[in-house]
């Protein structure tokens, strides 16, 4: 039984292995409370609770399928990997709030607090990390394929998005993006030509960013950004409402940013917006934000970081909708729906 829970047949007609085991299970003692129905498959849910963390925060997996889990009381997180909590702690030792998690292809996890450091750790020994300083209030870590760190730095007054460039192991600071004025980014997404976009949700901006990648002609070079070591504005535009905070974006199959939009006091509903980019040689030269799209029906006005699943569908969760709280469903292909799971 623990094979096939473990490696479920695609569908219940394949050797009749789903109705077979729904059979054992309804006439076995053991399985308390009795399924009502046959599942579609037998993927297993293992639910990890202990008193390790004080208000669990950001999630991050790396390269060994390790969870890693973010406390938002004392800039600590555990790792959770296939057989249970793994042996090292990670604290900063500094009681700042976690805020978000990245693990690398090194072994490296990394940690924000919404403080003025960059916290490394090593996955295999734990302990209190090293902090990268010069930072004013770090929110956001990404890591791109190359293993190079990018930061967000939300501090209103200079706001910027940096760079630790990975050299064998050893990270120098590199490249820094000074944000548009008045623009907070706090979240990060590095799409496959290694685009560096970035969103913004303690201000009502009104805008979408990106850091383009000007080797992005050449898939497997390293990225560049400009000279290294100067300071460069990424490329914005306005979106096409006003006054919104976007907490989040993610891109599509065809390299088109969708950002979550949330509401503020002028605007009440929350949706999604696409941002086209258009490209020389592979390069990105501009953006354009595309129409609004509502999520209205929902009387929603709060969405947070949103999701993308292989069939182009754009998940925006909302914690504060006037009674309908949920998961507003945008198609990439058509974007005429949305609804509530």
């Amino acid at each position: 039984m623990i094979n096939l829970a473990r490696n479920p047949y695609p569908s219940a007609a394949a050797m009749n292995a789903t109705a077979g085991l729904f059979s054992l299970a309804s006439g076995t003692p053991a399985f308390v409370p009795a399924l009502a129905a046959q599942p579609p498959d037998w993927s297993l849910a293992i639910v990890y609770k202990g008193t390790a963390l004080t208000g669990p925060y950001d999630l991050a997996l790396d390269a060994n399928g390790t969870v890693y889990q973010g406390g938002s009381g004392a800039a600590s997180f555990v790792g959770l990997s296939a057989y249970g909590l793994t042996t090292p702690a990670f604290a900063t030792g500094t009681g700042a709030t976690t805020r978000q998690l990245a693990a690398d292809a090194l072994g490296n996890i990394w940690l924000t607090a919404d403080n003025a450091n960059l916290y490394q750790f090593s996955a295999s020994a734990g302990g209190t990390g090293t902090a990268h300083t010069g930072y004013t209030a770090v929110y956001e870590v990404a890591v791109d394929t190359h293993n190079n760190v990018w930061v967000a730095d939300d501090e209103l007054t200079t706001p910027s998005i940096s760079e630790l460039a990975n050299s064998a192991g050893t990270y120098t600071a590199n490249y820094t993006a000074t944000a548009p004025g008045g623009f907070a980014p706090v979240e990060l997404t590095i799409d496959a030509n290694q685009n560096i976009w970035a969103s913004d949700y303690f201000t009502n901006g009104s805008l979408a960013v990106v850091l383009p990648n000007l080797s992005a002609a050449t898939p497997l070079a390293a990225p560049t950004y400009t000279t290294s070591g100067t300071s460069i504005t990424p490329i914005s535009a306005t979106f096409a409402t006003s006054a919104i905070k976007p907490p989040g974006v993610v891109i599509d199959a065809s390299g088109n940013a969708w950002y979550g939009i949330t509401g503020s006091n002028t605007v009440t509903t929350t949706g999604i917006e696409e941002v086209i980019p258009s490209f020389t040689t592979s390069v990105i030269t501009s953006i354009a934000p595309q129409p609004f799209i509502t999520g209205a029906t929902l009387g929603a006005k709060a969405s947070q970081m949103p999701g993308i699943d292989g069939a182009g569908s754009v998940y925006l969760p909302d914690n504060q909708g006037a009674g309908a709280l949920g998961i507003h469903v945008y198609s990439t292909v058509a974007v005429t729906r949305s609804l509530t799971v």
